[in-house]
């Protein structure tokens, strides 16, 4: 495909090359990236390097590692724009990688063999708006941006923008991009936050006249996630979080590092609603609040959540924002070592109700989610599926075309704190139906919390059903229900049971 690509011209004798490239956007100190090594002159150009000189607009400077032995000119990649295509390649997970070079020097023994091991990471894209523009990034790569309508196709950002960086957001009110673990000077540094000046997004070097700039986060490995709140963010790196609070000039920004022990566990692992905003940490879960500071919350799932997750694939934990209903979910990789897992539904979830306070879990081969949209002005909440789909929630009572297979079941309760026998024989059903659904409601019993469960039922109940009679004794007991129609929907009511102390053992 032909295209506008550099053009480097040599002279006799000189490292100096000339570049001619249209409306580049360069300043002096800018580095410009030959992604595809030229030979002219005799001199090979490959690489990052820094611009010397900007005569024009649409001329500028390099300078090679040797002199050249000719007068010439040259197009990189002969005259042709080379085509990247992103969307399809990078890893779909955490990838070990193996060969030569891999691994640190002389480690292991002298004399044994040692071919090492590095992980190479998953591809995740971080998506914002600028304006009705589509800002886009992958992970250890540059910014795209794609203009509508829809038939045309999305360009690098040019200019000075990072080359690299480990997430991008864009903070709407004063319209700067942010781009986190950014590179600069041909160096991708992890904890190193850089910004564009406000309104362009070209330019990213510092200077008296623009608010682009850069912070060096001085605590963590790597910053890992980032989130716009009003006219701040929130940064995340592995072990700390820290806010980022816009000034205006001169200073552009303001820094703070607000707690420490409570780093995110994975780039999308943070959920905001409203001003509410909930993360997930290899120590727990926390929320931070405007002026309130940051603090952990109960989770009486953790422990479904922790042995279950593959900890070689944090990275694919995504926090699923339906605010809908007052939720936050967390869907994590299932480990293949877990007695849970199930390669018809590898991802399993936790979710918290915010405004109840209240938790639930589970694993559905029908919610399989590997990415998620939140309620927007296109509508519901979006997620993707294994397939790649997207499937939009709270839009009928299906699964895409098949009865949603939903069950649900309560904690145990008891009586005397465990101390006495429950005898039970009664439920009377409420729920609210639409349509004629068939539910599924079994009684679990048991005496002691490490013996075998003993489970009645299921009992077939309708809308019309009054009761369900059983026998049932136990120190604890829960109830459990579950369906899978077409075109139903059920709601829970106050199920009422009928039972008694039936003495102590």
């Amino acid at each position: 495909m032909a295209g506008t690509v550099p053009l480097y011209s040599t002279t006799t004798g000189s490292a100096t090359v000339a570049v001619t490239l249209p409306s580049h956007g360069y300043v002096v100190g800018s580095i410009f990236n030959a992604d595809v090594s030229t030979s002219v002159g005799g001199v090979t150009i490959s690489g990052v390097y820094s611009v010397l000189t900007v005569p024009t607009a649409n001329s500028f400077t390099i300078q090679a590692s040797t002199a050249a032995t000719s007068t010439a000119t040259a197009f990189e990649n002969n005259g042709n724009a080379q085509i990247e295509y992103l969307l399809p390649s990078g890893n779909a997970t955490n990838t070990a990688t193996t060969g030569y070079g891999i691994g640190d020097y002389g480690e292991g023994d002298y004399g044994l063999a040692n071919s090492g091991q590095a992980i190479a990471p998953l591809r995740q894209w971080s998506l914002d708006h600028w304006g009705e523009d589509l800002i886009a990034s992958p992970t250890e790569g540059g910014i795209y941006y794609w203009t509508p309508p829809n038939d045309v196709p999305a360009v690098a950002v040019s200019g000075t923008s990072p080359l690299y960086s480990n997430a991008v957001f864009v903070m709407p009110q004063v319209q700067i991009i942010v781009a986190l673990g950014a590179e600069i000077d041909g160096t991708q540094e992890p904890l190193l936050v850089r910004w564009c000046d406000a309104g362009d997004f070209t330019d990213w070097n510092a200077s008296a006249t623009n608010q682009a700039g850069s912070y060096q986060v001085a605590t963590g490995n790597t910053l890992m996630a980032g989130l716009a709140v009003g006219l701040g963010a929130l940064l995340w790196t592995d072990v700390d979080l820290t806010a980022m609070t816009y000034q205006g000039l001169p200073f552009v920004f303001s820094f703070n590092r607000i707690a420490t022990g409570c780093g995110i566990i994975a780039m999308r692992a943070a959920g905001i609603a409203g001003s509410f905003v909930m993360w997930l940490s290899t120590r727990g879960f926390f929320t931070y609040s405007m002026g309130g500071g940051v603090t952990p919350i109960e989770c009486p799932v953790w422990d479904f959540l922790i042995n279950n997750i593959d900890t070689t694939q944090l990275a694919q934990t995504h926090c699923a924002v339906n605010s809908l209903f007052n939720e936050m979910a967390w869907h994590f990789p299932v480990a293949t070592t877990s007695p849970l897992y199930n390669a018809a539904a590898p991802m399993a979830y936790v979710k918290y109700n915010y405004v109840e306070q209240v938790w639930d879990y589970g694993q559905s081969a029908q919610y399989q989610r590997t990415a998620w949209c939140g309620q927007s002005p296109i509508g519901n909440p979006v997620g993707a599926d294994l397939n790649g789909l997207l499937q939009q929630h709270e839009v009928g009572h299906d699964a895409n075309g098949a009865g949603m297979q939903w069950s649900w079941t309560t904690g145990d309760f008891d009586l005397a704190e465990g101390e006495e026998y429950v005898f039970s024989d009664l439920i009377i059903p409420d729920f609210v139906t639409v349509g004629n659904p068939t539910i599924q409601i079994s009684i679990y019993s048991t005496a002691y919390p490490n013996v075998a469960t003993s489970i009645l039922g299921p009992f077939t109940v309708t809308p019309s059903t009054k009761f369900v009679p059983f026998r049932a004794r136990g120190r604890q007991m829960a109830i459990g229900a579950a369906g899978s129609d077409m075109g139903s929907f059920n709601r829970l009511g106050a199920l009422r049971y009928r039972f008694a102390p039936d003495g102590r053992n």
